[in-house]
């Protein structure tokens, strides 16, 4: 046993002090990482639009979508019926084109920016109001349905296909509790990660022997990174089929939107996995090493 003499000062103290602070950064692991990726996928503009690009190549929402839009434009022209294989196949090519594409995405940025703005009570660069309704910009790649159409023998109104997409105030969620959860998950998604970081550092800095510090550490952000992982992937059953029940999504179609938003979440968690192998790796070496340097010197 070490004489108290030599014994670093405090050493009791600090080892309480790091055995708090690296306990709550395991604890935070999960909640700082399922904050982080809530903030970025349903917060962030460009999370929410880069998943709504990914989505419209998965199948089974190319073909909602497709004959939503056919639905709509058909609704909007008065079509006859009998055209409507033609005005699908006509959907579907401009879909196909990179303009579709871009135009996709811009909207689904444009129609989160909206919801969102007005949840956390901040002003929207993409709306205009006018009187009890809000009226959302949202270009639309005209020309190229407008040609299709024609080609495929559909005689159309130009003027008649829709442009814009009007929505009422009173669909958008601005009730207490909505405003509550979505300012919550805000807040967290830089907050907890930012606490789990500042114990990580405080524990490994008032830690009397750091590399041992180090490696619990890394042993129990490793088993919290698994049981993420774990989580994600046993969630998708029940999550897709409760999700389905009240959507007019397929079931198909409601487990890719849950397969595309969660990806980020399962490689975070891949991240979390290697971060902490490489470190339990990396205290091994360095304590070995620090070992041979100590009986080398002893010899």
């Amino acid at each position: 046993r070490t004489p108290p003499s030599s014994r670093p000062a405090y050493s009791g103290l600090r080892g309480t002090a790091a055995f708090i602070c690296l306990l709550l950064t395991v604890l935070l692991a999960i909640p700082a990482v399922t904050a982080s990726w809530l903030k970025a996928e349903l917060i962030s503009d460009s999370g929410f639009a880069d998943n709504a690009a990914e989505l419209i190549k998965k199948p089974a929402i190319r073909d909602e979508i497709q004959t939503r839009i056919a639905n709509e434009v058909m609704d909007q022209t008065r079509i006859p019926q009998d055209s409507r294989a033609m005005v699908i196949s006509a959907v579907g090519s401009v879909m196909a084109t990179d303009e579709f594409h871009r135009v996709w995405k811009e909207g689904a940025r444009t129609a989160h920016n909206v919801v969102v703005n007005t949840l956390l009570g901040k002003d929207s660069e993409v709306t205009e109001v006018d009187g009890d309704s809000l009226t959302i910009k949202v270009a639309t790649p005209l020309d190229p349905l407008y040609a299709e159409l024609e080609k495929a023998g559909v005689q159309v109104p130009r003027d008649q296909l829709p442009t814009e997409i009007p929505v009422p105030l009173a669909d958008i969620p601005d009730s207490g509790p909505a405003q509550d959860v979505l300012k919550g998950v805000d807040d967290a998604g830089w907050m907890l990660p930012g606490l789990a970081i500042a114990f990580l550092v405080a524990g490994l800095a008032v830690a009397v022997h750091r590399l041992r510090a180090l490696a619990l550490t890394a042993m129990g952000t490793l088993v919290a990174g698994g049981v993420l992982l774990v989580a994600t992937n046993l969630a998708r059953s029940p999550v897709v089929d409760e999700a389905a029940k009240g959507s007019d999504l397929s079931s198909e179609a409601t487990g890719s939107v849950y397969d595309v938003f969660t990806d980020t979440l399962v490689t975070d968690s891949w991240i979390v996995i290697v971060i902490s192998v490489v470190a339990l790796a990396g205290a091994a070496i360095a304590g070995t090493l620090l070992r041979s340097r100590t009986t080398a010197r002893q010899v």
